[in-house]
């Protein structure tokens, strides 16, 4: 009776930990950012699975929740260098074309905001927000 009790917990643990897995969850953990919670996620390419969670990210999230967009991150419309590049549109550039992401699924430069952060450990955060299109755009270069 103990071993079944034990595996079905085990098994509710493996269940609720999976759920939680999601590319929301995990730029929320890592960021420490509160997507909207109407974003539903339409696309997303990564340089794969590593032992410690660093690559190369890419999410676009559709959001009618302009209001929430807005209250996350400090926006600007001015793009100015990184770490590596020198400007926002050029670290996109970089990273998309580094996880061969198709034309299609690319960022829309005209019309968007942007928020830019860096970690001690050179991991990279971008945020750009196309009001318009209605689309929110997360890249990460995590090391």
């Amino acid at each position: 009776m103990k071993k079944v009790k034990l595996s079905i917990f085990f098994i509710s643990l493996i269940f609720i930990l999976t759920g939680c897995n999601s590319n929301k969850f995990t730029i929320q953990q890592n960021w420490k950012l509160e997507l909207p919670k109407d974003s539903n996620e339409i696309y997303h390419k990564d340089t794969g699975t590593s032992f410690h969670g660093d690559g190369t990210f890419y999410t676009v999230y559709q959001t009618d929740d302009a209001a929430s967009v807005k209250s996350m991150a400090d926006w600007t419309t001015n793009s100015s260098s990184t770490v590596f590049t020198d400007n926002f549109p050029a670290f996109a550039t970089y990273c998309l074309d580094k996880l061969d992401v198709p034309s299609e699924e690319r960022i829309d430069f005209e019309h968007c905001q942007y928020y830019y952060r860096i970690e001690k450990d050179n991991s990279e955060l971008l945020l750009v927000y196309n009001s318009e299109l209605k689309l929110l755009y997360i890249i990460e270069n995590r090391l």
